[in-house]
């Protein structure tokens, strides 16, 4: 069984009052996740990294910075992060949504 987890989120499609409620969900995501005796890692931009300093992540990993890449990628498709992160990770790594606690 793997004990690596990843969360993967892209905060520039985000307004302030979601980019709070999201911030607010991943920290307890993490801290649950760390709890149960998991490590996790956040790939990010460096926006939401600034956010989440204080989050009790083992590593965050800035991937998300090249908008004029992704400005290509249908907004409507929200898992993209995902499959960026899980691209740069192991194949035993476990991807779990940040809303997940």
């Amino acid at each position: 069984m793997t004990n690596k987890l990843i969360h993967s989120f892209y905060s520039k499609r985000c307004g302030q009052d979601w980019l709070f409620v999201h911030s607010c969900y991943f920290y307890l995501s993490a801290l649950y996740a760390k709890e149960s005796g998991f490590d996790i890692t956040l790939y990010t931009d460096s926006d939401f990294k600034e956010i989440m300093e204080a989050a009790p992540y083992n590593g965050t990993v800035i991937v998300l910075d090249n908008h004029d890449e992704y400005a290509k990628i249908d907004p409507q498709f929200w898992a993209w992060p995902k499959f960026i992160a899980l691209d740069m990770v192991p194949r035993d790594t476990i991807h779990i949504d940040g809303d997940v606690f």
